[in-house]
C-alpha cells in the first residue's frame, strides 16, 4: 500500500453462498454461482447477513454480490431483463449491512468481473467492444458505491476496458489481476505484469483519461497467496513507469485461501488457447511447489498464520 495501513478487503462471496445453500430451483443455475447473483432479489436477508459477518470480522471494504451480474452470464441463464435490477440490489444489500453493523469508516466496492467466464483470457472481447458494457455497468452501480473494484482481470487490455468504462464516476476506481498459480508474475494471458501495466497504460492514455478517474490502487487476486507475493515487487516497479497513473498508487492482493487453485481446475475443464495446453500442462508440474504443503491443513486451507506472511 502507499502508506502504512492496511485496508482489509472482504472474503468470497459466491463460494459462502453456495456454503450456504442458496438455491433458485433451477439446477442447472445452481451448478454455478449465478443462483448467488440472483439471491439479492430472491434471498436478500442471507446477502446482506454475509455482508455483515464481514464487517465484524473486521473487513474495511466489503464487495457487492455482482461477479456474475453482466449480459453474457444474465443471458445464459434467460435473465437479461433483470441484470439492472439486480446489479441495484446488491448495492442496497451492502449497504444494508454497512449500516446495520454501525462501524465507521467500512466502504462498499462494486465488483466489475471479466464480461464472460472468469480465467478464460481466450474469451475476452476486443477493447472497443468492452468499454461501453463496463460503462454501463459502472454507470448503474455508481451512485450507491464507494468505489469500483475492476477485479479479476485476465488481461491487460481487459483491465484497461474496464478501468476506461469505470472513469469519470465520480468513485475511487481500483483494479486487480489474476495471475497463473506460480511464481513467474505472469497473468492469465501469460503477458508479465510489466507488460500488462504497459497495456493499461497506452490505453488510459490514448482515452485521455485523467489521473483523479485513473485507478488508485492496483491489487492481485483469485490466485495462489504465493504468486501474490511473487508479483508484488514486479508490479510495484512496473506502476512506477505508468504516466497515466497518478503517484502512490497503493498496491496489495486478496489471494484464494485453499490448495486447490484454479489453474488446476481450469486444466481439469481443458484449455482450448493455441498454446495453452503446453502451458497449463507445465503449470500444473509447479502449482504445488508453490503452494507449500505445510502451509495448508487436511482440507486444503491455508492457515491464518502462513496467510499473513504472504501480505508482511
Amino acid at each position: 500500500m502507499s502508506s502504512a495501513r492496511v485496508c482489509v478487503l472482504d472474503g468470497g462471496m459466491g463460494h459462502e453462498l453456495k456454503m450456504r445453500g442458496i438455491s433458485c430451483g433451477v439446477e442447472e443455475i445452481d451448478r454455478s454461482f449465478k443462483a448467488g447473483a440472483l439471491a439479492n432479489e430472491n434471498s436478500p436477508d442471507i446477502v446482506r447477513d454475509v455482508h455483515m459477518e464481514y464487517i465484524r470480522a473486521g473487513a474495511d471494504v466489503i464487495t457487492t454480490n455482482t461477479f456474475v451480474l453482466t449480459p453474457y452470464h444474465m443471458e445464459s441463464i434467460g435473465r437479461t431483463d433483470k441484470l439492472l435490477g439486480l446489479l441495484q440490489a446488491a448495492c442496497e444489500r451492502a449497504n444494508e449491512a454497512v449500516a446495520l453493523v454501525g462501524r465507521a469508516g467500512v466502504r462498499v466496492a462494486a465488483s466489475l468481473p471479466p464480461l464472460q467466464d472468469c480465467y478464460r483470457p481466450e474469451q475476452v472481447g476486443g477493447f472497443e467492444d468492452m468499454v461501453p458494457v463496463y460503462k454501463k455497468i459502472a454507470d448503474t452501480v455508481a451512485p450507491f458505491v464507494d468505489i469500483l473494484l475492476c477485479e479479476t482481470m485476465s488481461t491487460g487490455d481487459e483491465a484497461a476496458a474496464a478501468v476506461v468504462g469505470a472513469s469519470g464516476s465520480g468513485r475511487l476506481v481500483w483494479l486487480s489481476w489474476t495471475l497463473e498459480d506460480s511464481t513467474l508474475g505472469r497473468l492469465r494471458s501469460g503477458e508479465t505484469i510489466q507488460a500488462a501495466v504497459q497495456t493499461l497504460d497506452s490505453r488510459l492514455l490514448q482515452a485521455a483519461v485523467v489521473k483523479e478517474w485513473a485507478p488508485s490502487a492496483v491489487l492481485l487476486n483469485c490466485c495462489a497467496p504465493q504468486a501474490v507475493t511473487a508479483a508484488l515487487s514486479p508490479l510495484k516497479a512496473a506502476l512506477h513507469t505508468c504516466k497515466a497513473l497518478a503517484p502512490g498508487v497503493s498496491i496489495g492482493g486478496y489471494a484464494n485461501g485453499f490448495r486447490s487453485t484454479t489453474s488446476e481446475w481450469l486444466n481439469g475443464e481443458g484449455n482450448n488457447t493455441s498454446n495453452g495446453a503446453a502451458r497449463m500442462a507445465n503449470l500444473t508440474e509447479c502449482i504445488h511447489s508453490v503452494t507449500v504443503k505445510q502451509e495448508y491443513n487436511a482440507d486444503g486451507y491455508i492457515g491464518a498464520e502462513a496467510y499473513l506472511k504472504h501480505v508482511e
